[in-house]
């Protein structure tokens, strides 16, 4: 073994429990961002429809009152 192998081993035997420690921790707080993700996702999609709904409420209203009124004329 070179000295540069007898150099790094020891650093290579202390830092590899630490890089894997901060790996498990990067990969769930990247599951974590992508879950958030979906959520915002999610919840975008309910802000941008809310109105469409309310659109169509008030066109199925408007509707509705016509068609009682034509109700009221033919009676």
């Amino acid at each position: 073994m070179g000295f540069i192998e007898e150099g790094r081993q020891p650093f290579q035997d202390f830092s590899d429990p630490e890089t894997r420690a901060i790996e498990a921790r990067l990969e769930a707080i990247e599951k974590k961002a992508a879950s958030l993700d979906a959520t915002i996702d999610r919840n975008q999609t309910q802000v941008i429809e809310t109105p469409r709904r309310s659109e169509i409420f008030a066109l199925v209203m408007e509707r509705l009152a016509r068609l009682e009124g034509k109700l009221q004329n033919v009676a």
